[in-house]
């Protein structure tokens, strides 16, 4: 819960900064609670905590913003 806590609250969050590289493209990002989750364990899982938070992110989020400008199903 501290590791969701850690990526929804700061001013400057995770999930904020990438919401708003993906509005540059014109597409709205929002995250489930089941993947907040994910992501969480997933960063306990490599024993990483709070600072791989953002390795994990990069890790899932990165391939699909360079797909996102050439698929125009993308809305």
């Amino acid at each position: 819960d501290a590791l969701i806590r850690v990526l929804k609250e700061p001013k400057n969050s995770l999930l904020r900064q990438y919401e708003a590289m993906l509005k540059l493209d014109s597409t709205e990002l929002e995250f489930t609670d089941a993947a907040l989750h994910a992501i969480a364990r997933k960063a306990l899982e490599q024993k990483s905590g709070a600072r791989g938070l953002r390795s994990v992110m990069e890790r899932i989020l990165i391939p699909i913003m360079y797909e996102i400008p050439s698929d125009p199903t993308i809305i």
